[in-house]
C-alpha cells in the first residue's frame, strides 16, 4: 500500500495507462488471431490485466479513492477476471 498520495497517483496513472494500452492492443489484434492464438492471448492478457487491477490499482484506491477515474465509477468498473 502506498500512503503518499503523489506517489500513489503516479503509480496508479501508470498502471491505468498500461491496463488501457493492453486492452486497446488486444481489441485491435483479436480479430486477426486464429482460435488457438486467441485462446492463448485471452489467457495471457487476462492474467496481466488482473495483476494490474488487483495488485496495483485496487490497493491504491482503498487508500486514495479520489483517484478512481470517472469511467470506472459504479457500472463502468472493469469486469473482474
Amino acid at each position: 500500500m502506498i500512503s503518499n498520495r503523489p506517489s500513489a497517483e503516479i503509480l496508479f496513472k501508470a498502471a491505468y495507462a498500461g491496463y488501457a494500452g493492453i486492452d486497446a492492443a488486444f481489441s485491435q489484434i483479436a480479430p486477426t488471431l486464429s482460435p488457438e492464438e486467441l485462446t492463448f492471448a485471452k489467457k495471457a492478457v487476462g492474467k496481466v490485466m488482473a495483476e494490474i487491477l488487483f495488485e496495483i490499482t485496487e490497493p491504491i484506491l482503498k487508500v486514495h479513492p479520489e483517484l478512481l477515474p470517472p469511467e470506472w465509477r459504479d457500472e463502468n468498473l472493469p469486469p473482474r477476471v
